[in-house]
Order: structure tokens, then sequence, then C-alpha cells
């Protein structure tokens, strides 16, 4: 059974599947510590406090009332993170994606499953916040397929702080795809694909600079898709992908025209192709730095496939 949910603000926008969210933030009070002091007073996060100083965060998070993913000085190190090659502004999307808006603790908000995040971080196409993804399975805690919660729910008075083993990146629409385990054979069939031109490949276009609309099938819809040579393959893929806009779900038009060419066409959240094919919009609104995904049931084929 799926369980994938959409957290704006620490509250859920869309559930799909079932689940059961807890908004029960717990006390807040003048005994604990704020989100600034606890890390000024651990020698785990003198790499996180120069970042603070660095981007002038320090006095935000004195304030708040927030959640932040605390990277050690041993996760930093881990991915050979040097935050003085960066400059500020970097550092300060780096940040932000470390933060989401409210108060959030996974080991009790909700059951098994996966979560999609907004973060403080809107530096993307159209200023949308970007999205972490979160797997929830019994204790175990992990981000972005792999970067793991050591230490959940240190209480602090303005907000909650989770100890993470490795800093996390801002997702491209690539990264997105490659995260979700729901999405693990479009991340399997992306490789694969017939280059477009000498220099070009489809992971080069979801890498690229964007802005993207793109329309992932969940591994159930490749049952039915057809056998595929790498060329037809990489057109059935670019089918999939909207170039030059960052559309989300309120905002779909009649049609779009696809990379590879051929329209599709939306009436609310069914989706029909060149093929006669309807499909179902399952999840949407996914965020990424150069563009924004949105989850379907099957795989669209082009007419001339």
């Amino acid at each position: 059974m799926h369980r994938l949910f959409l957290l704006a603000g620490g509250l859920a926008l869309l559930l799909s599947f079932g689940c059961n969210l807890n908004d029960d933030d717990g006390p807040v009070g003048p005994q604990f510590s704020t989100m600034a002091e606890l890390i000024q007073n651990s020698e785990d996060f003198t790499v996180l406090e120069r970042i603070l100083e660095r981007t002038n965060f320090t006095e935000t998070f004195e304030v708040g009332g927030f959640t932040v993913f605390a990277p050690t000085d041993a996760a930093f190190a881990a991915a050979n993170f040097d935050p003085e090659a960066l400059d500020t502004l970097e550092l300060e999307n780096i940040l932000r994606y470390h933060i989401l808006p409210s108060a959030f603790r996974p080991s009790n908000s909700f059951l098994d499953g996966q979560l999609y995040l907004e973060t403080a971080n809107s530096d993307s196409p159209n200023e949308e916040p970007v999205v972490l993804f979160l797997e929830k399975d019994g204790d175990e805690i992990t981000l972005n397929n792999g970067v793991e919660i050591i230490d959940a729910d240190r209480q602090a008075s303005n907000g909650v702080v989770h100890v993470i083993d490795f800093p996390l990146t801002p997702p491209t629409v690539a990264d997105l795809i490659n995260f979700n385990p729901l999405l693990s054979e479009l991340a399997a069939a992306v490789p694969g694909a017939a280059n477009i031109s000498d220099t070009l490949t489809v992971e080069d276009v979801l890498r690229g600079d964007g802005p993207l609309t793109v329309f992932t099938p969940l591994n159930e819809g490749f049952a039915d898709a057809p056998d595929l040579t790498p060329s037809s393959l990489r057109e059935v893929l670019l089918y999939h992908v909207v170039t030059g806009r960052n559309v989300k779900f309120d905002d779909f038009p009649g049609t779009l025209t696809s990379e590879q060419g051929d329209l599709i066409v939306f009436n609310g959240a069914a989706i029909s192709t060149s093929s006669d094919q309807v499909l179902n919009l399952i999840f949407e609104d996914v965020q990424g730095t150069n563009g924004i995904i949105h989850l379907v049931d099957e795989v669209m084929v082009p007419d001339d496939i």
C-alpha cells in the first residue's frame, strides 16, 4: 500500500492511499534552548554554526517555530563539504533546504510511508518551495533516499532539530525521480534511452537548467508498457517532458506540447495522450530546483510507437 503525502508549512495538502497525521506539535516552552543555542553549545555542529554566521541566519534561529535538519561536522566531512568554497547565496540556498517552515516530528506524526516536505528553499522556477523526500520504516527515517536522521526530535524553545548524517542538496527533477522508490522503474529506464544528440541525453535534460514539467509514471505503470528499443524509449520518455514551463496542477492548460512533439491533453486529474490513452494523475506538484514532477499511473506512449 502506498502512503504518499505532501506537507506545506507542516499541514497536509494532499493525501493518497491512507495515512494518519498528527498535528500535535507538543509543548514548546522556555525551559528549552533556542535552536541557535542548541547548535552553538554542541561540539558536533561547528561547521553548521559557521554557516549560520556567514549567512546571517543566527538571529533567525533565535526566533522561528520551525524544523531544522542539522548535519553534524562528521556529516559535512563525509560529503567533503567545504563551505568556504561556496558564496553566501549558495550557502543560504543549501541552508534553507535544511529548514521546514513549521515544527515537524516524523517519529510520531505519521505512519510508515513516504512524505514530500516543502522546505524554506524557493530557489526554483516561479520561486516555488523545493521539496525533500522523507521515508519512514519503523524507527528508521531517511531523507532523499539515503540521508539518515540519527537523532530525531531534539526540542528547542522555537522549534525542533533532527540530526542527520549527511548534508542535503536541493534536488533537480532527475534527483526527485531517483529519490522515490515508487519511481524506480522510471529511474532505471532513463539511462537506457538513446541519446537525443551526440552530446545530449535524456538525463541531461532532466538535470538541465529547466524549467521543466515532467509526468513520472509509477512502477506499476511499466507493467503494461510495450517493449521498447533505446530509440523508442527516448521518444516515450521525452513524451513525459515539457520544457520551458514549470506548470503546477492548478495551472494546467487544456494542452501542453511535450519535448517529443505530441500533445498532452488535460481534463482535471485525467490525462489523454496522442495514442488515445487516458491515465490518472496520482500525485501533483513535487517541486525541484529546475522543474516540477507530477506522478501518473501509466507510461504515456506516443501515437507512432
